[in-house]
């Protein structure tokens, strides 16, 4: 039996609509659910571009109207199996209060910070563009020193966390998000610390939900995110202006409400993914993510070193090019590559239940707690893990994220002097 794509299409908004509603009605729905943020990313790169093919936007390597309305069913068979995942009742010790807490110490983040901050500035200043420095690339040796540039922003953060908003740490911070807004690559060093700093915030104030002028001030923001490429290049070559940022908001706007960025191709990139892989005749069984163990070699060391997006340089052929277009798997295909229909069900199902049992603990730790901060980093991730698949969850918590990272392990080694545990006891009882 075939659907037509309008049927599909009636079907994916009913399916969204449903676990929606399932959703607000949990008495676990926060800002930082993985299911709030899954339904999110659904909508934006799922549903919204399905409607955007049915209005007449080219899809991405000649996908098929049938190939697309397979992609939406799939999708949406992830999105039942996880929301039964994230839904269904949690057993009452998940979210029971620990005796005792692991508390996240602000001497301990103030350490590292003045440890490893001078090295994430001299990679700052040495690896990154400045306006009129042209359009060659920086002389590179490893990633390592492409992730260093994140380190003085993600440190900031560390200590906003422990020390809270205060002006002398969100005054640099913002000056470092604007620089790197301007760098035309990798806006993930822009958009996740914005969104972990949102988390942040939030959870300081109690708020399960952000105002409505901080959404209005996201969607607001959101054109400037998609142009940030153009708006870079044309910082690094000495000519933005005014009228040209102007242009490129534009564009960016047409684009995104037109549902034609490439930020929204993941329905696209999910059609192929699937058709590729029966293509290829045999799931991969997951057999690409034990790249991830060589990902701490320097590829210097071992130039043949195999790439973290190995499914896709396998998926790719001729005619359907993945791995030179840079595309990206989504989670649902991720799973249907590896697992096939076992992956986008019952797979996606055990993903949703130890992803909610993470968000439970976090919860139940608190605010200020290891724990806590620990999920926030993987929460504020969640929207290129969903994109990329499950080895993001290594690359951008422990490679993106490796400062952060750093604090956890040592905060966890340390051991505080016996009269702070003194003091602390005495302040609790």
């Amino acid at each position: 039996m075939s659907f037509s794509l309008s049927t599909a299409l009636l079907v994916d908004s009913a399916v969204v609509a449903a676990c929606g509603a399932a959703f607000f009605r949990n008495r676990h729905r926060r800002h930082s659910h993985p299911a709030f943020i899954y339904l999110i990313f659904h909508v934006m790169l799922f549903t919204f571009r399905g409607w955007a093919i049915r209005q007449g936007s080219p899809t991405f390597l000649g996908l098929s109207e049938a190939e697309v309305v397979r992609a939406l069913l799939a999708a949406d068979v992830f999105l039942l199996s996880a929301a039964f995942g994230w839904l269904m009742p949690t057993p009452a010790k998940w979210t029971e209060t620990p005796t005792s807490p692991r508390e996240l110490r602000p001497a301990v983040v103030t350490g590292v910070a003045v440890f490893l901050m001078p090295i994430g500035l001299y990679f700052l200043a040495t690896r990154t563009y400045t306006s009129g420095s042209g359009t060659e690339n920086v002389a590179l040796s490893t990633s390592y020193e492409i992730f260093a540039v994140t380190w003085p922003g993600l440190l900031l953060l560390g200590l906003v966390y422990v020390k809270g908003f205060r002006w002398y740490l969100l005054c640099p911070l913002a000056m470092y998000l604007c620089f790197m807004g301007l760098q035309s690559q990798d806006r993930f060093r822009v958009i996740l610390p914005l969104i972990l700093l949102g988390q942040i915030w939030l959870d300081r104030k109690g708020r399960r939900w952000p105002t409505t002028l901080i959404v209005a001030g996201m969607v607001a923001v959101f054109p400037v995110f998609v142009a940030m490429d153009a708006i870079g290049a044309a910082y690094r070559t000495g000519s933005l202006t005014p009228q040209v940022v102007s242009q490129e908001v534009s564009r960016g706007i047409g684009e995104s409400f037109s549902g034609g960025s490439n930020d929204q191709l993941g329905l696209d990139a999910l059609g192929v993914a699937m058709a590729q892989s029966d293509r290829y005749g045999v799931p991969l069984y997951g057999k690409d993510y034990v790249n991830v163990l060589f990902l701490p070699i320097p590829r210097p060391l071992w130039p043949d070193k195999p790439v973290l997006n190995e499914a896709v340089v396998k998926l790719s052929t001729s005619d359907r090019p993945l791995s030179a277009q840079g595309a990206v798997l989504t989670m649902p295909g991720s799973l249907y590559v590896d697992f096939r229909w076992v992956g986008l069900t019952l797979v996606a199902f055990l993903l949703a239940r130890a992803g909610l049992w993470v968000y439970c603990r976090a919860y139940a730790h608190g605010m200020g707690t290891a724990f806590h901060f620990a999920y926030l980093l993987v929460a504020a991730s969640l929207i290129q893990i969903y994109r990329d698949s499950l080895t993001s969850l290594v690359t951008f918590l422990l490679v993106n994220s490796a400062p952060l990272v750093v604090i956890l392990v040592v905060n966890m080694l340390h051991k505080p002097p016996h009269r702070i545990l003194v003091a602390e006891a005495q302040i609790k009882g």
